[in-house]
C-alpha cells in the first residue's frame, strides 16, 4: 500500500497495525500536511506538519475514529492557513479569529 492515499473513513479503517514497536505514517493526497500515524497496536492518530518561522512543526490533532477524516482535514487547513499568516503579519489573536470566521 502506498504511503500517500486519499483519506476516507473506509481507507483509514482498513490500515493495519505497523510492525511491533514501530510506527507507520500515511499522508493524505487531498490535504497537504495531513498524516495519520499507525502504531503496532493499531492506534491511528492524525498529525499535521507545517512550517512556522522557518522551522518544522508536528501537531497532534486527535485519534481516529474519535476525530473524523473531515475534521482532521478542516483543522489541517486552518493550522496551515495560520502558519502562513503569522510569520509575516503582526496581528492579534482577535484578528486571527475574525480572519478564520471569514475564511471558514
Amino acid at each position: 500500500m502506498s504511503d500517500k492515499l486519499r483519506f476516507t473513513k473506509t481507507r483509514i479503517d482498513a490500515l493495519g497495525p505497523a510492525e511491533a514497536g514501530k510506527r507507520k505514517f500515511y499522508y493524505d493526497a487531498d490535504t497537504p500536511g495531513l498524516s495519520v500515524q499507525v502504531t503496532g497496536s493499531g492506534t491511528k492518530t492524525f498529525y499535521v506538519y507545517r512550517w512556522v518561522g522557518g522551522k518544522p512543526e508536528k501537531i497532534r490533532l486527535g485519534t481516529f475514529p474519535a476525530m473524523t477524516v473531515e475534521q482532521a482535514q478542516r483543522e489541517t487547513r486552518k493550522l496551515k492557513f495560520l502558519s502562513f499568516i503569522q510569520p509575516y503579519h503582526n496581528i492579534s489573536n482577535h484578528e486571527y479569529a475574525r480572519i478564520l470566521v471569514k475564511a471558514y
